[in-house]
């Protein structure tokens, strides 16, 4: 292991050990005597509070670290303070039996034990390998059971409708001991454990050693995601620390193959990242929000190549006080609460789409431009209307379509002309532009506009400022409008290619950029997706009359609701029921036509539904949907040709573990189709996917960055 990583990861156990999540009061603030008895704890617990481990860790780095001036100061600091806190412990005892407020001896202490672990982190940027560091990372210090807790006498606002469900995922107690034992947050959140008993952790007599307050590993976390899905109390945000250390190593999420280094060190170390990416590429588990204990830019070596394409990602400095700590939770949960359709539009709950609902509140409001990008079908243009007009609280929304518009008209619809300005021109007429004043002029598929008129819109951004075609240079006026275009093409690459105008490409792109992502980027939105058209759909011009028919016939209540499979009615209307089969198509289907696809499939299959319950004479409630028309619209059974196609022989060794066997074998037919390709990323989409549209090669570089595969690299070693 390198020199300094080795230092980094001292550093890291070192912190861990005695200031993480170290709330200090302040001198003579008042301190409850929950408060008191989780800080005595902390500091005094035998082998397994500060005092202990404090000494062992001086003595350990005095070994270590002996005869270089910088780190000799800090480790005297840091003997001193230990010192101190152990005279002192009488003092502090017989405060907290009176339930006294913190010496202001004791907060000084506990601020020089923070700054002189700081100070040890940044010296040791600087100091050379030692031999004895292999020794100082085993298993030698004990792990601390409880954890620091400090007074506070100000919390943020409660939720509305009650309280925010939060799952801790840590390997010790320190930050759970931490949360349970501030009355103030109990009100507004619940901390969801393992356990069945009833009532609070800290009303219960087994609390103060319970190993159930938490989870420590992804196999309890995968538990805990499961019992809430089943009681229908979902879990509103998970909040995790990046280090694991005290936790069996046959119960380490291991790391990527191809992985270096790959040590149970590194496992430990990147414990927290490794669950985040488990936990997303896990269909069947609910994707919360996730809060990880660290600062973006502290995560350790390897984190951001695991993180990298994932969504729905938030920090936290792990030294960070209990206010932000809780103000960052409440936050996040906060935001992923909110419902899941906004208007006619469906947010769903999946992080990339939480991530493009704070992009678009964000950039709603103001004047700036938005660019909205993602594939054909993905509801750019539904979300101006539904969601980024009523937000913007501007006027109205006017709507320019360039695919649909010959080029020669593009000007004088957009700006408007003079009588006279081309033949035709028998009156003076407003473009878009001016018609858009005071509201949003949404310009749709900006990718197909020309190089001239690439220009002139940029002129226009730039001042917003309106010549009609003909009219003299002096004739300009002022328009206030919001400017939105869209595309279904990568701007960037136009740019590349020369079809597109770098400039104004700059002027729409920098911190103004949302891109929608396809169906098939966000599974875990389909069902509730499906319902919420289904909703749309039977209230619509087209089926309503159908809807109407069949519920007077069978004396029901024009409502209807979509079930899947076994599931049961809550309706005293009308069900439409898929089988379990044809939802399973509808989950594997790939959806390249995205949300417009999906419409209008299910528009098909009600249409279909309702006509046939109304020529048949019926009681049952249950409207069941075609299975093997649904197949029929999916193009399932159609077989495309194999040419050209990576062939794989692969000799598989056995292994209890499906899910890794499934990766592995996954990672290999991607570094053949690779190699298949000669390392060409268009032709690879083309194979793999069947499609080499830029969305599709965006899906399938996210997928091998998750599976450890960088393209950069195998091109390296690619023969």
């Amino acid at each position: 292991m390198p020199t300094e990583q080795k230092d980094a990861e001292l550093v890291s156990h070192l912190r861990h050990d005695l200031i993480k999540h170290l709330d200090i009061p302040k001198a003579h603030s008042r301190m409850t005597r929950s408060g008191w008895d989780v800080l005595l704890r902390r500091l005094y617990a035998g082998e397994t509070g500060v005092v202990a481990l404090g000494a062992q860790w001086t003595r350990r780095l005095e070994d270590a670290w002996g005869g270089r001036p910088l780190l000799d100061a800090a480790v005297k600091d840091l003997s001193h303070a230990v010192a101190q806190l152990n005279a002192i412990r009488e003092d502090n005892e017989r405060r907290a039996r009176e339930v006294s407020p913190a010496g202001a001896e004791l907060v000084e202490m506990l601020n020089l034990l923070v700054a002189t672990v700081r100070s040890i982190e940044t010296v040791t940027e600087g100091v050379e390998e030692v031999d004895a560091l292999d020794w100082l990372l085993g298993d030698n210090l004990p792990a601390p059971e409880a954890h620091e807790f400090a007074a506070v006498t100000e919390s943020p606002l409660r939720p509305e409708g009650g309280r925010y469900r939060v799952l801790v995922v840590d390997d010790r107690l320190q930050s759970i001991e931490r949360f349970h034992s501030l009355e103030h947050l109990r009100d507004r959140f619940e901390w969801v454990t393992l356990c069945e008993l009833d009532g609070p952790c800290w009303t219960c007599e087994h609390q103060s050693e319970c190993p159930m307050k938490r989870a420590r590993t992804f196999r309890e976390f995968e538990g805990a995601l499961r019992r809430a899905q089943s009681r229908g109390t979902p879990i509103d945000v998970i909040l995790m620390d990046v280090r694991f250390d005290d936790i069996a190593a046959g119960e380490l999420l291991p790391t990527p193959p191809g992985f270096e280094p790959d040590t149970e060190s590194t496992a430990r170390g990147l414990q927290g990242p490794l669950m985040v990416r488990e936990l997303n590429e896990r269909n069947d588990l609910p994707q919360p929000p996730v809060v990880l204990m660290t600062g973006r830019d502290t995560l350790p070596p390897g984190a951001e190549r695991l993180l990298e394409g994932l969504d729905g990602l938030h920090f936290v400095d792990d030294e960070a006080s209990i206010e932000a700590l809780t103000a960052r939770l409440d936050i996040v949960a906060r935001r992923g609460s909110r419902p899941i359709s906004e208007g006619a539009f469906f947010w769903g709950r999946s992080p990339v789409m939480l991530s493009v609902r704070e992009q678009i509140e964000l950039l709603a409001m103001g004047p700036r431009p938005v660019l909205l990008t993602g594939p054909s079908g993905s509801g750019k243009s539904f979300l101006v209307e539904e969601v980024l007009l009523p937000v913007s609280k501007r006027t109205h929304l006017v709507t320019m379509d360039l695919s649909a518009m010959p080029e020669t008209l593009v000007e004088s619809e957009l700006f408007g002309h003079v009588r006279g300005a081309f033949s035709g021109a028998v009156a003076e007429r407003k473009g878009l532009a001016e018609e858009a004043d005071g509201g949003i002029l949404f310009i749709d598929e900006i990718g197909h506009l020309s190089a001239e008129n690439q220009r002139k819109l940029l002129l226009f951004l730039q001042d917003k400022q309106v010549r009609r075609v003909g009219a003299s240079h002096h004739t300009r006026h002022a328009v206030d409008v919001k400017v939105v275009v869209a595309t279904h093409l990568d701007l960037q690459e136009e740019v590349e290619a020369g079809r597109f105008r770098f400039d104004l490409f700059m002027r729409l792109r920098p911190a103004t950029q949302v891109r929608l992502p396809s169906l098939a980027e966000r599974p875990e939105d389909l069902d509730g997706m499906m319902s919420h058209i289904v909703r749309r759909l039977v209230d619509g011009p087209e089926l309503r009359p159908y809807v109407l028919d069949v519920s007077r016939a069978r004396r029901m209540e024009p409502k209807v609701e979509l079930i899947i499979g076994s599931q049961r009615s809550t309706s005293k209307g009308l069900s439409v029921r898929l089988p379990t089969a044809t939802a399973v198509a509808l989950k594997n289907h790939s959806w390249p036509g995205n949300t417009r696809e999906l419409e209008s499939v299910l528009d098909t299959l009600l249409l279909r539904a309702f006509a046939d319950s109304r020529r048949v004479e019926a009681r049952s409630h249950i409207i069941e949907v075609d299975h093997y028309l649904t197949l029929k619209l999916l193009g399932v059974g159609r077989h495309k040709s194999t040419a050209g196609q990576p062939m794989l022989n692969l000799a598989v060794e056995p292994s209890g573990d499906l899910k890794r066997m499934r990766n592995r074998l996954e990672r290999a037919y991607l570094i053949e189709a690779f190699r298949a390709a000669d390392g060409d990323m268009e032709r690879m989409t083309e194979m793999v996917l069947g499609s080499p549209t830029v969305d599709d090669r965006h899906r399938l570089t996210v997928r091998m960055n998750q599976l450890g595969l960088k393209v950069t690299e195998l091109k390296h070693t690619t023969p």
